[in-house]
């Protein structure tokens, strides 16, 4: 029981902490068509509503214009504001750019709990964006080829090696200029650490979650095709050991004579899983890929029913930073709304991932296992590489439960078919 606050023991601020101080801003900035599940998804008129809803220390606000999660432009709101107020910031947009409105309302005085310009609470709205560039492109026109060495595909171009396991349906590795970048993974994953859904045997939703979690796929059909400049390899995956095919996958990846594999990955669920922790792909990245950033919804971890303190932008941290040390180990880290990211080394390599359909993303130096296995954080494996998930769909982690584990219907409302596709350079 004395682990349920908003903080941990040592009085670190929990996520959710973060997520109560941006719920209890004195003020409150919304669209016209607000409702508190689509938060970051409201009209893209320059029309708001402000509402006064306690006492405050004086404050101010400054708005802020995004491009690609950067701000560009920047000004001061003058008060007091109407109900109904209308504000924009002139600026330039750029094809192919996603462009955010925010308002932060900071503090002016210093008070006994925060320093003058603290941010009580900040408001972002998406703005129009005008249609961009192709999503792929081979700009390369260097020889590419594809060999079969017993149970390995491997495909070779310009200062690029990528090899498949034919029989498992891995990539088993992504090198460019004699740098491994990638060292395994892509295979579907349904699996995600505990939370406080599914904590306990005949808890919550533990028993929904049972049944995916147990399933183990095998990839049972494979196709390649080649042109003169690219290679297309898809795997298919159904259940190792079951009759019906209740479940089924297919990872295909084009890989170009510039160095770039796109990934497509489509998976069925039938309607008789009930609830679903993730629907997504895992990959390994090899050690010294420290450096992260993203343009996705951040900096505090995220989920689809916990988002009111993340704003879309480009964020820089690491990938230790990404944990959290939940007590006991739990489900963490998590970003959704993601539209890149990238791994960086200490000699200035870097991985790029890029999708034009927002995805769920979290990286850490622990498996899904490492984080149920452990039962304290000194306990938790830290590995030297790092374990990257891309999802689809990510479920909820039970935000607003309170004392029950009782989501919102729509929430469990997770089966079906996902589509993604993203590009890796």
């Amino acid at each position: 029981m004395t682990c349920n606050g908003v903080v941990l023991p040592d009085l670190t601020w929990k996520p959710v902490a973060h997520e109560l101080k941006q719920a209890y801003c004195p003020v409150l900035i919304t669209k016209q068509d607000f409702n508190i599940w689509s938060y970051h998804s409201a009209s893209t008129d320059d029309g708001f509503v402000f509402k006064q809803r306690t006492d405050a220390e004086p404050y101010h606000i400054i708005a802020a214009i995004r491009e690609d999660g950067i701000i560009i432009k920047q000004e001061a709101v003058e008060l007091p504001l109407s109900h109904r107020f209308n504000f924009s910031i002139p600026h330039t947009k750029e094809p192919g750019c996603i462009y955010t409105i925010e308002f932060s309302v900071r503090q002016t005085n210093s008070t006994f709990y925060a320093d003058e310009n603290y941010e009580l609470g900040l408001f972002q709205f998406p703005l129009e964006s005008i249609a961009g560039v192709n999503f792929h492109s081979n700009s390369s026109s260097s020889p590419i080829s594809f060999t079969e060495i017993n149970s390995s595909y491997i495909i070779c171009g310009e200062n690029f090696k990528i090899e498949f396991d034919n029989q498992t349906g891995e990539l088993i590795s992504f090198e460019k200029n004699d740098i491994k970048h990638i060292n395994g993974g892509g295979l579907p994953n349904f699996n995600r650490p505990l939370t406080g859904l599914d904590a306990f045997n005949d808890w919550g939703w533990i028993n929904e979650y049972a049944k995916v979690r147990g399933l183990i796929l095998g990839m049972t059909k494979k196709q390649v095709f080649q042109t003169d400049g690219t290679v297309c390899i898809t795997f298919h995956f159904t259940p190792i050991s079951k009759e019906l095919y209740d479940v089924s996958c297919t990872v295909r990846y084009t890989i170009t004579s510039d160095g770039k594999i796109e990934v497509e990955y489509n998976a069925y669920i039938d309607p008789s899983y009930k609830a679903v922790p993730r629907v997504g792909l895992m990959f390994v990245i090899p050690p010294g890929f420290e450096k992260l950033e993203y343009l996705g919804l951040g900096p505090v971890e995220n989920y689809c029913d916990r988002k009111l303190s993340a704003f879309l932008a480009l964020h820089e941290s690491t990938v230790e930073e990404q944990h959290f040390p939940f007590i006991p180990p739990s489900e963490n880290g998590g970003h959704e709304e993601t539209r890149r990211i990238s791994l960086t080394n200490s000699t200035g390599s870097s991985i790029y991932i890029k999708s034009r359909t927002p995805f769920h993303f979290d990286i850490h130096h622990n498996t899904v296992q490492d984080y149920t296995d452990a039962t304290h954080d000194h306990m938790l494996l830290r590995r030297p590489e790092s374990y990257l998930h891309i999802d689809a769909m990510h479920a909820p982690i039970g935000s607003a439960m309170a004392w029950s584990t009782v989501m919102p219907g729509r929430f469990m409302e997770n089966k079906g078919s996902y589509s993604l596709t993203f590009e890796i350079s």
